[in-house]
């Protein structure tokens, strides 16, 4: 793993994309990171809250004077029925404040770092490892994407659109700041786009705060057990309600489209 870019997907990502691997053209080629889309050219501020296309209802609802009544045209009552029908149908995603999705996405960078190579995705374990369990919580996160996750019901998604991590272990610096310098610049620079189940859902840009990491045995990096280490890491993330059971698809867009399969079966 030293000395490579390693794109990791999530259950967002296509199973065995090579366009998701991305060539580094910065000085820090040792991130880890995912990003299914190039990097775009100009970076802008991303969301510190989750949320979808119809939260909160129609912002304006035009009406008409007439002989001193207020009328309601037909078009303006069927454009409200309409967004009426797209706020219900819209996938529900946690108005999450920022912090928690911070703690969360180290909680999946943590357990990557602490999990033996030999149950790990990112080393001998592969896809039978590839579902995080965070307690109450599932992050999809492999190298090479992850096919598919079953959940049960109650179980709340953690969606990593694009993540990048950099860490003492890699070289990629020894400060909070470097680290943190080098995780933004590893990551996408642009939101990417997700939909569950074909309705479109906002990702939130979070950081974590400086990891304390000790390593164990027969970990990713290869390294003697109890190597301590810092680590900061970059994400555009969402944080989806339980979904009902049944079978759902997730898809991440950029310049390549990465999808997986959720299953939720009864018995939270």
């Amino acid at each position: 793993m030293h000395g490579h870019r390693h794109c990791i997907g999530s259950g967002t990502m296509m199973v065995s994309n090579p366009a998701a691997f991305v060539v580094p053209t910065d000085p820090n080629p040792n991130t880890l990171c995912f990003r299914p889309h190039v990097r775009p050219l100009n970076p802008i501020a991303g969301t510190e809250s989750l949320m979808y296309p119809g939260e909160g209802g129609p912002a304006v609802i035009t009406s008409m004077v007439s002989t001193g009544r207020f009328l309601v045209s037909r078009i303006t009552r069927i454009l409200l029925l309409a967004a009426i029908a797209l706020f219900a149908a819209a996938p529900a995603a946690s108005a999450t404040p920022t912090k928690k999705l911070d703690d969360t996405l180290a909680a999946v960078w943590t357990t990557v770092f602490v999990t033996p190579s030999d149950q790990n995705p990112f080393g001998e374990g592969g896809a039978p490892f590839a579902c995080l369990d965070l307690g109450g919580t599932v992050a999809p996160f492999a190298p090479e994407g992850v096919e598919s996750c079953t959940v049960k019901s109650g179980t709340k998604l953690f969606v990593i659109a694009s993540s990048a991590e950099c860490s003492t272990f890699e070289g990629n610096g020894t400060t909070d700041l470097e680290l943190r310098s080098c995780a933004r610049e590893g990551d996408a620079q642009v939101a990417p786009t997700l939909t569950v189940d074909g309705k479109p859902v906002a990702v939130a840009e979070v950081e974590t705060p400086l990891l304390n990491v000790v390593l164990p045995a027969d970990n990713i990096f290869g390294l003697p057990a109890g190597t301590p280490g810092l680590s900061v890491a970059h994400g555009w993330v969402a944080l989806l309600h339980p979904l009902t059971p049944g079978t759902h698809t997730i898809v991440i867009g950029g310049n390549v489209t990465v999808t997986t399969t959720i299953v939720v079966v009864p018995g939270g």
